[in-house]
């Protein structure tokens, strides 16, 4: 009998180890179902540090970019306010220039009127002097014409003396001829 408690005190002590180790089992796969499911949530928490890491990387780098243009903006006023100030200048110097040459074409203009004035006078001198010329010229052709006829008749007059020297010669010669005759 003893054996027989012995039996059943070990069949109960069994069916209790059992009971513990299938409520153990349980727990363990429990145990193991909750470290599959945290290690898919780790895994999941991993992949989403890892695209929340790129995105921190991608968000830094484009707020670097998004500095460096506001650096840029904020330097652009001055670069727009020196070029404005260079461009004023510019304008004040082409203004200056354009006052300077609006000064020398008045002077050019008066100049210009002077010239046309003299021009005038010059163009009324020189056709008084063509008058003066034509009139010179009418005097000349006649005086041509005058010494054209004088030549003409001192021409025959020199013809008609060289003629009349030529006869008075030969008379001349003719009486001394015959001078020389009677003296001989």
């Amino acid at each position: 009998m003893r054996l027989a408690d012995e039996l059943r005190s070990l069949q109960s002590c069994l069916a209790s180890k059992e009971g513990a180790l299938a409520e153990t089992e349980r727990a363990l796969a429990k145990a193991q179902a909750d470290l599959v499911q945290i290690t898919v949530n780790y895994r999941e928490s991993s992949v989403a540090a890892d695209t929340q890491h790129v995105e921190l990387v991608a968000l830094r780098a484009q707020a670097e970019a998004l500095k460096g243009q506001i650096e840029n903006y904020e330097m652009e006023p001055l670069k727009l306010q020196d070029r404005l100030c260079h461009k004023t200048a510019e304008v004040e110097s082409l203004n200056n220039q354009l006052v300077e040459e609006r000064r020398r074409a008045q002077q050019l203009s008066a100049y210009t009127s002077e010239l046309d004035r003299q021009l005038i006078v010059y163009k009324t001198e020189a056709e008084i002097l063509g008058r003066r010329v034509e009139e010179l010229t009418v005097r000349l052709d006649e005086q041509g014409r005058f010494l054209a006829d004088y030549e003409f008749i001192s021409d025959r007059l020199r013809n008609g003396a060289h003629a009349t020297w030529a006869d008075a010669e030969n008379r001349h010669r003719v009486a001394t001829e015959g001078i020389r005759a009677e003296t001989a």
